[in-house]
């Protein structure tokens, strides 16, 4: 097995910045696709501000208004769309925040999930 290269600090932020793009998300309800953001570390304190300090019924909605983009990265939804954005079925929303979680590390993939489970029982 090779032993992996040690990074320099330029190399690191160099190697980790160029993985911060956006994901495709395929929506089969509405036939289409979207981005997914991966955010960087500021991009993620952020969110989690707006998200843990927002009213309760809006938790979700800004949640997906962060995280929802094209594919360059820019946000599809303003802050003024969050009332929109409630009305969106919450298969999809949830399948947005779903992703969103697994390709930022949040969460393991549901399979993964799945086997861990069956593991441990």
């Amino acid at each position: 097995m090779a032993k992996a290269k040690a990074f320099t600090k330029a190399a690191f932020l160099s190697a980790a910045g160029a993985t911060i793009k956006p994901v495709r998300l395929h929506l089969p309800e509405l036939d289409g696709d979207v981005f997914i953001k991966r955010h960087t570390l500021a991009e993620r304190e952020e969110f989690n501000e707006r998200v843990t300090t927002a009213d309760k019924h809006d938790q979700n909605a800004i949640g997906v208004q962060l995280v929802t983009c094209d594919e360059s990265g820019g946000l599809l939804f303003e802050p003024t769309d969050i009332d929109a954005i409630k009305g969106l079925p919450s298969n999809v929303t949830t399948e947005i925040l779903y992703k969103y979680n697994v390709i930022n590390g949040l969460v393991a993939p549901i399979n993964e999930q799945v086997e861990d489970a069956k593991k441990n029982s």
